[in-house]
């Protein structure tokens, strides 16, 4: 995973936080030490779009250079992200399910599965510990994602 693009209802800077883990988010709310912070900064968002001007949406862009990539291992291997701001301007999607605890793919090709995940209430997630108040589940990304696609070397299915 080399980047992502947010959405975001804001039209002034916004500070971010991309955190993440390998496995499952699920059972580890509020626990910042099984995460890594991948990404934080400043950046000013394209705010939020309407019917008026949705062909002039835009995401707004984690610079790529403030942002640590990471590897998802293949065949199966899975990681969760927690992309965050410091206000609630940030734009996301209900799920496609009324249960809540039932993620189903948003969006997949070839390479990768981008699963439903939970919007955190708080800022920041290590105050976010209880699964039920702290939560709504499920909820999509609205964004875009970067990554790299490397074969794998040996037969194996680590990243090179």
């Amino acid at each position: 995973m080399t980047g992502f693009e947010i959405y975001t209802s804001s039209i002034e800077r916004v500070t971010y936080q991309v955190w993440t883990k390998e496995g499952p988010w699920r059972g580890f709310e509020g626990q910042r030490g099984k995460f890594t912070k991948i990404a934080q900064g400043q950046v000013k968002g394209k705010g939020e779009c309407d019917e008026t001007r949705a062909e002039n949406c835009q995401f707004t862009l984690i610079p790529f250079e403030e942002f640590k990539s990471v590897p998802i291992t293949g065949d199966g291997g899975s990681r969760s992200f927690y992309v965050t701001l410091n206000t609630r301007d940030i734009v996301y999607s209900r799920g496609s399910s009324t249960d809540i605890d039932t993620f189903n793919i948003q969006q997949d090709n070839q390479d990768i599965e981008i699963y439903e995940g939970g919007s955190v209430l708080m800022f920041p997630f290590t105050e976010a510990t209880d699964p039920i108040m702290h939560y709504r589940t499920p909820r999509g990304f609205l964004g875009r994602i970067y990554y790299e696609r490397n074969p794998c070397e040996d037969g194996s299915f680590e990243w090179p």
